[in-house]
């Protein structure tokens, strides 16, 4: 279990980075996979969703794709806010 926006960050030989963190009251597992090559960073169930952008954008990234796996509010709530901050 990782603390409160804690990342862990794989590294995956052909560059393709997987980013794991827990947000938010329910600690829900929130993921993002980036490809710096051709500047795709795509996040699923973005719980927090200005904190996600905070941490891409110290990267110089920004999501390019929002990936919800289902509609419960513990998954959904980041939504709106990312789509204003992107």
């Amino acid at each position: 279990m990782l603390k409160d926006g804690e990342f862990d960050i794989d590294i995956r030989g052909d560059g393709i980075e997987v980013w794991v963190t827990q947000m938010g009251d329910f600690m829900n597992m929130n993921t993002a996979i980036i490809d710096r090559t051709n500047k795709v960073v795509v996040i699923i169930d973005p719980f927090d969703s200005e904190r996600w952008f905070n941490v891409l954008k110290n990267e110089d990234l920004c999501p390019t794709h929002l990936l919800y796996t289902h509609t419960h509010r513990d998954h959904t709530w980041g939504y709106k806010k990312m789509l204003e901050l992107v």
